[in-house]
């Protein structure tokens, strides 16, 4: 029998990984925050997908280290992070990721 994630614990999940984020971009002086994780709920598990943005190219190394780290505790992550140069705006780098916790 499937165990599905209870909407208190994806809530859970979501608090927990937007604030540590936050906490690390905070601590890397960064302007932007995140919100909130989108979760869909799909066949077989539940997926939560994030994204934010560093605009200072000194840090995003360690950020991302950061953030892979903090993330390394859930299965199948995807992470990616794309350099961005709008014309209207200072550039910056687009970081989006994703992970998949499995029904039991």
């Amino acid at each position: 029998m499937l165990e599905l994630l209870t909407k208190e614990e994806k809530e859970d999940i979501n608090e927990e990984v937007v604030s540590k984020i936050n906490t690390i971009l905070k601590k890397h002086k960064c302007p932007y925050e995140m919100d909130k994780l989108a979760i869909l709920n799909l066949g077989g598990g539940v997926t939560f997908l994030g994204n934010f943005r560093v605009h200072n190219e000194d840090e995003i190394d360690i950020i991302n280290e950061e953030v892979k780290e903090l993330l390394s505790k859930y299965d199948n992550v995807v992470y990616k992070a794309q350099r961005v140069r709008p014309c209207c705006e200072l550039p910056y780098t687009a970081i989006s990721f994703n992970f998949k916790l499995d029904n039991n």
